[in-house]
């Protein structure tokens, strides 16, 4: 595996969703995985193609993916 690749079940950021993240980090350290963690994540009134439309917006995403590094982070 080359990547891992985050994002919850509703698109948003890790907690968000119905993904069991401490599973999923157990088991990538199980398989010794040293590749690169991914972390997209959609703000939920955005289609996943949309991009943030305004500072707010980006605003937003940025702290939504902030989160959800912390999050990753303290697993390991």
């Amino acid at each position: 595996m080359a990547s891992y690749h985050i994002s919850d079940s509703n698109r948003g950021g890790i907690g968000s969703g119905h993904i069991d993240f401490i599973q999923h980090f157990k088991t990538l350290q199980s398989i010794n995985f040293n590749g690169p963690v991914i972390i997209e994540v959609v703000l939920p009134h955005l289609a996943p193609s949309t991009p943030p439309r305004n500072s707010r917006e980006w605003e937003q995403l940025d702290n939504e993916i902030k989160r959800s590094v912390s999050v990753w982070q303290e697993l390991g």
